[in-house]
């Protein structure tokens, strides 16, 4: 080789790890203090406001579907209902009890008031304040802010105007921030405590979502930031192992954030407990750990779905002289009964079951929803399908999304539901009397989204799990007595009754039901699908919506089941 023909061969292609990392610092330290502050910015907008309170025996909700506007004349959804008073004004206009309305705010100090003249005479004024972005001097200190970056890194932004290629780079992700920040992170949607949780939650997962694709472009455009930039560099720089290796770190260090703040919070409480309500009603471990941890087996206990709820253990032993404690569950269905048996260490001598037309099955509630110490108990199907969606949620965006909508309006905001109940030691669930006229919204609403149940045959698993529930009562003695809960009469009307489907699915359930108890001695059953059937009443004072009974109710229906329970009390006590 001639001497010095060694300083004519070209360096491979590609970029030392410290070259790469010094290019990426000094775009990122440009646009991350930028970022920074628009997340602070929305930090500090003020958590929304719901209004709801009591006042002389009234009751007054009102709320707005969003807390944020952008310009003057943009627009919100006012929501309320009012109960127990003489009048209600809207910006002084009369209007119903309940309904909502669009407003445009379009001043500073245009704010939607809710006057309320109360029962005694009384008046209040519920004022909700919308902060305008444009016109906010958050905005403008915000703005000044980024102003006084720019100024103190002016020798930086120099540099790019010197470089066609990094300057475009920096063009395009401002442009993204700044599309991302007004598609995404500004709140223009149903947003947050105005909304239920879940348009909320689907709120921040657009947001996320925005963050996410800002973070990538930004990898991508920095990656091709060169002093002197030459194509065959850029195409190393891209393919090369330096490259990978900082995408590599980045996604693990994304993916344990991600699933860290998941368990922590476990919004869903799907994992290991939290400090935070969940968003879930759950309470199927609950209920397991109350019967197992009483000091007494009970003469009966009671499962089912929430339609079961209100069904009183206190009432049954002072009305029918029965020991009684309430297992009923959330979405429960066969499968979650034939778990809970299983877990069962002293076995009742009835089980009274509420189950619906065609037996359908819900696995998804009880891998989304049951206890991981259930998981012995469970078929390996539905134990197969819990771990799974365990493991997909921790990195599920929506689960991310609610965990820091958790934390961020924990202090503000009631996560769970007001409709949801509480529960009584004997597992039965307390819950508010409803109005008439929410009465009326709630069986609208479910007419308009709960489809009727059709089927053409009861779900074949389902009558797998009704035999080994069979098996296992019959081996400690115990009667079963399956009941139909009765469908509010408006409901029924409106989607079942001329639903030749419905009323075939109901037939042949009842038919499937009633050879079980002509092939057992220790199975009974009941159809109380019909109001008529207990005599209960169809207003509020006997139901909460179009398929959940009020304790008066239960306590007809349970009266209606007395001659039944005692039968089946009879032949459990005579050993089968």
């Amino acid at each position: 080789m001639p001497y010095g023909a060694e300083q004519c061969i070209s360096p491979p292609p590609g970029l030392p790890h410290t070259l790469i990392l010094k290019r990426l610092s000094r775009g990122l330290t440009l646009i991350l203090p930028i970022v920074a502050l628009i997340w602070a910015y929305l930090l500090l907008i003020p958590a929304p406001t719901v209004i709801e309170t009591s006042n002389a025996g009234g009751q007054v909700y009102f709320s707005a579907n969003r807390q944020v506007i952008l310009n003057p004349g943009d627009c919100v959804t006012l929501r309320w209902q009012v109960d127990n008073i003489r009048a209600v004004y809207l910006n002084d206009e009369a209007q119903i009890g309940f309904g909502e309305k669009p407003m445009c705010i379009n001043k500073t100090n245009d704010t939607p008031r809710l006057r309320v003249t109360f029962q005694d005479g009384s008046e209040q004024t519920y004022p909700l304040n919308i902060l305008t972005l444009s016109t906010s001097l958050l905005t403008w200190i915000i703005l000044i802010l980024v102003f006084i970056f720019l100024i103190l890194n002016r020798n930086q932004f120099q540099q790019l105007i010197q470089h066609r290629l990094r300057l475009i780079s920096f063009i395009v992700s401002l442009i993204a921030i700044a599309g991302l920040f007004f598609a995404y992170l500004i709140p223009n949607a149903e947003i947050i405590a105005a909304a239920h949780w879940l348009d909320a939650s689907n709120t921040l997962v657009n947001q996320i979502t925005g963050l996410t694709l800002l973070a990538l472009l930004l990898v991508v455009a920095f990656a091709l930031i060169k002093t002197k930039p030459n194509i065959d560099d850029k195409i190393a720089f891209i393919s090369g192992y330096p490259l990978i290796g900082i995408w590599a770190i980045g996604l693990l260090v994304t993916i344990g954030l991600i699933t860290t703040t998941i368990i922590t919070i476990d919004p869903l409480g799907m994992y290991f407990g939290s400090p935070y309500p969940s968003y879930q009603l759950l309470v199927r471990g609950l209920k397991t750990d109350g019967y197992n941890q009483l000091a007494q087996t009970p003469d009966m206990a009671i499962m089912g779905s929430s339609r079961a709820f209100t069904l009183s253990p206190t009432y049954i032993q002072d009305s029918l002289g029965y020991t009684a404690y309430n297992m009923a569950v959330e979405g429960g269905r066969i499968e979650d009964f034939l778990i809970q048996a299983r877990q069962m260490r002293d076995f009742p001598k009835m089980l009274l079951i509420e189950v619906q037309e065609g037996l359908p099955r819900q696995p998804n509630d009880i891998a989304a929803r049951a206890p991981l110490k259930w998981l012995p108990y469970m078929s390996t199907d539905t134990a197969l399908l819990t771990i799974q969606k365990r493991l997909e949620g921790l990195l599920d965006i929506n689960q991310f999304a609610e965990a820091i909508y958790t934390a961020r309006y924990a202090p503000v905001y009631d996560h769970q539901p007001k409709e949801w109940p509480e529960f009584a030691p004997d597992g039965s669930a307390i819950r508010s009397p409803l109005s008439a006229s929410e009465l009326e919204r709630a069986i609208l609403v479910d007419i308009g989204n709960i489809p009727a149940e059709r089927c053409d045959h009861v779900d074949d698993a389902s009558q797998g799990d009704v035999n080994s529930l069979i098996q296992i009562a019959a081996e400690h003695h115990t009667s079963l007595i399956f009941y139909l809960s009765p469908w509010n009469p408006r409901y029924y009307d409106a989607l079942l009754k001329d639903d030749p489907q419905s009323q075939q699915c109901h037939d042949l359930t009842a038919q499937y039901l009633q050879q079980l108890t002509e092939a057992h001695k220790n199975i009974f059953f009941l159809d109380y699908s019909h109001l008529d059937t207990i005599g209960g009443t169809a207003d509020q004072s006997g139901y909460f919506d179009s398929q959940h009974l009020t304790a008066a109710n239960s306590q007809r229906l349970l009266d209606h089941t007395t001659s039944t329970l005692d039968l089946a009390y009879h032949d459990a006590a005579q050993g089968g």
